[in-house]
């Protein structure tokens, strides 16, 4: 689903992943499980949607869908945001497939010219992405304001480094 389509599939993206290990019986980091974060998804979808620069992909089985990827497209670059699949179908790599499919697609694309997994997840391994380093750049403006939350970052900076090490020293269980 492309387009202005793609803002309307979001509810099926959800159902799917939901049924994986996002969902609430797992990690419980699917959008289903963090409204805040699907309404983001949501506005996303629905503004690069505007030019069709919004894609929602679905593999289905049996005429069911077994996994679904969210992307957006920037300068010629299609950055798969996320990924899901129902456990029922885990046994036959429905991500998997779905993204063999997708790079298929993309390489006859014209003026697509990268496709980024936007993250560099362990599962990505087994298809020998070429990796890229980035890096954030935080700027504050000048002024009492910008001051105060430049400290305040700085100290969420600090407290998740100390949380890091008290965790790290944290026995096993």
């Amino acid at each position: 689903m492309l387009g202005r389509e793609a803002a309307t599939s979001l509810d099926l993206f959800m159902r799917v992943e939901e049924a994986g290990w996002k969902g609430p019986t797992g990690l419980g980091t699917s959008l289903s499980c963090t409204p805040t974060a699907a309404a983001f998804y949501k506005t996303v979808l629905k503004g690069f949607g505007e030019t069709d620069d919004a894609r929602v992909d679905v593999l289905t089985i049996d005429g069911r869908p077994a996994a679904t990827q969210l992307g957006v497209r920037a300068a010629g670059t299609w950055n798969l945001l996320k990924i899901g699949f129902d456990e029922a179908f885990a046994s036959v790599g429905p991500g998997n497939l779905l993204m063999h499919h997708f790079f298929e697609a993309m390489s006859r694309e014209p003026g697509v010219t990268t496709v980024s997994l936007v993250t560099a997840p362990d599962w990505a391994e087994r298809w020998h992405l070429r990796s890229q380093a980035t890096y954030d750049v935080d700027v504050f403006a000048g002024g009492g304001g910008g001051r105060v939350l430049r400290g305040a970052y700085d100290a969420r900076r600090l407290l998740g480094r100390v949380k890091r090490r008290l965790l790290r020293g944290r026995p096993g269980p």
